[in-house]
């Protein structure tokens, strides 16, 4: 990786960004690229531009203050926050056309009633909620009488339709892809060898992230080799199980340099081939040097026969001296990561670069996560994230030959 240093610029240019790895775009800005917003005003500016193009639709009284205070429970890029704007106005729309599709199969086709429910299912249950209409009711005179007076005018923008919107910023291939880690690998009981890595979508973490579970296996007779498998990784990936394969090593007078051991980095991109990009250029579907910190646990824990917390989920790059350094998609040019530890259902403790850490505190991200109940603690070295994340660390230092006092 690049030393962060103060007042050096690095100017670089290039007609194919999309070929560059993206564990080295970690390392720039780029500053032609939309910031998060950083304060609650920045939010609001936002909200207040893109509210206008509806701001003739919106229920009286509703304020770009009431939306703000919907969309604070998640962590949104300017873009995110135009979409749910957008998708809260779509919602709305669809109520719409679903009341009029209801009440033209009553009055004309009644024997399409059915029909029309099964297929307007989510639009008219979200309709009957706005008006606090029971669906059994739906062939009362009343009702009818009720549902026909329904018109765009009559039928504004409600809170109800940004909280439904912000519900769906994730989209469906990422709920799906959490959904599988969660029903398989993801379980909350200790295991030994197993830890939880943050894994960031997208170029920068600007599409969301999922929780990753990276396993290890090790091979007491063997002749020291370290082996990365199950899907096609990138060059940092092997880098950083080398990198925390010798720190070990280095720290218990090479007790375990015979060892061999096999690291599985499973993610959605499990079995997966390199991603041909263009004129011959390939990317690993799972790659960056973030994953270290979590290789470097599991490996850890599998060495010494030591279970991992699972409510501790991790990130961070580590180097053969055992440093913990910053990574991407935790700054303001994508929150994957965030996002991905508020999504979890077992996270309890969230482990980052102590540097990475200093940077988040303008976005308020330590709020929105110990109001999930999940804490950060910034780290700046291996040991002292083992001594979180292992359950029973005096039996590690033990097995390791390290101090007491370490």
């Amino acid at each position: 990786g690049f030393t962060p240093l103060t007042n050096v610029v690095v100017i670089g240019a290039t007609n194919r960004i999309d070929v560059l790895d993206p564990a080295l775009l970690e390392r720039f800005t780029r500053h032609f690229e939309f910031t998060y917003p950083k304060t609650r005003e920045e939010k609001l500016e936002i909200i207040e531009i893109h509210l206008g193009r509806y701001r003739q639709h919106l229920e009286r009284g509703l304020t770009s203050s009431d939306v703000l205070r919907i969309f604070e429970r998640k962590i949104l890029s300017p873009r995110k926050i135009a979409d749910a704007i957008d998708d809260a106005n779509r919602l709305r729309t669809k109520e719409l056309e679903a009341c009029r599709r209801l009440i033209q199969a009553i009055e004309h086709r009644p024997e399409r009633v059915e029909e029309i429910k099964k297929l307007y299912q989510d639009d008219l249950e979200r309709l009957f909620t706005v008006l606090n209409i029971n669906p059994s009711d739906s062939n009362n005179p009343k009702l009818i009488e009720k549902l026909e007076d329904i018109d765009p005018d009559s039928y504004p923008l409600r809170l109800y339709h940004f909280e439904k919107a912000l519900e769906r910023t994730y989209d469906e291939a990422l709920e799906e892809a959490q959904k599988m880690m969660i029903e398989t690998v993801r379980i909350p009981k200790p295991e030994v060898g197993k830890s939880c890595g943050l894994i960031a979508l997208g170029e920068r973490g600007e599409v969301g992230g999922i929780v990753g579970v990276i396993e290890v296996v090790v091979n007491p007779k063997g002749s020291g080799k370290v082996h990365v498998i199950g899907s096609e990784v990138g060059e940092s990936i092997s880098a950083s199980a080398q990198d925390a394969f010798i720190y070990i090593n280095s720290i218990s007078g090479w007790k375990f340099k015979d060892y061999d051991v096999y690291i599985e980095i499973v993610t959605p991109a499990k079995g997966m081939e390199k991603q041909a990009i263009g004129f011959g250029a390939v990317r690993a579907p799972v790659s960056g040097p973030s994953a270290g910190l979590a290789i470097g646990i599991a490996m850890l824990s599998a060495f010494t026969e030591v279970e991992v917390d699972p409510a501790a989920v991790m990130t961070g790059a580590i180097t053969a001296l055992g440093e913990v350094w910053p990574v991407g998609g935790l700054d303001y040019r994508g929150m994957g990561k965030i996002e991905a530890a508020l999504s979890d259902q077992y996270a309890k403790t969230l482990i980052m670069p102590k540097y990475n850490y200093e940077r988040l505190k303008s976005f308020e991200t330590e709020k929105i996560l110990l109001e999930r109940g999940i804490r950060i603690v910034p780290v700046q070295t291996f040991i002292e994230a083992a001594s979180i994340t292992l359950l029973n660390f005096n039996r590690v230092k033990e097995k390791l030959g390290l101090k007491a006092s370490i």
